[in-house]
């Protein structure tokens, strides 16, 4: 360590991975998963939506609710 100080000689190395992580490749397939779940969700969350709101109207001008008009 001649002519480096103590926080260069440690900013040279690379970092190591925590005990049990999984490493860049299954983080990255982990956060893939994630996203279609919360895509599948909100998904989900909008055909409710859509169904409610079409239930209401049929409520509101007094007309049997159907599933398909």
């Amino acid at each position: 360590m001649h002519g480096r100080s103590r926080k260069a000689a440690h900013t040279d190395r690379a970092p190591t991975p925590a005990a049990g992580s999984a490493g860049p490749e299954r983080a990255a397939h982990r956060k893939a998963g994630a996203t279609t779940l919360r895509e599948g969700r909100a998904l989900l969350a909008v055909a409710v939506a859509v169904l409610l709101a079409g239930r209401v109207e049929d409520v509101a001008a007094r007309r049997r609710p159907r599933l398909l008009p």
